[in-house]
């Protein structure tokens, strides 16, 4: 198999508290009337949660 970097459970709170930034600020930006600000910010939450999924792909390989 392929080398990857390891990553680390601080790695994957990080990803999650960004994640919760970002769904407070869609929140928020929709709520003001920002709609296409809150579309940009809906981009950036998918990109952020296929990261998060990366993240615990690359802790789960790197302990086994």
């Amino acid at each position: 198999m392929r080398s990857i970097r390891a990553a680390r459970p601080a790695d994957r709170a990080a990803v999650h508290e960004a994640i919760d930034h970002l769904r407070s600020a869609r929140h928020l930006l929709a709520r003001s009337g920002a709609l296409r600000a809150a579309a940009a910010v809906r981009q950036a939450l998918r990109s952020t949660e296929s990261a998060a999924r990366r993240v615990g792909h690359r802790i789960r390989r790197s302990q086994g």
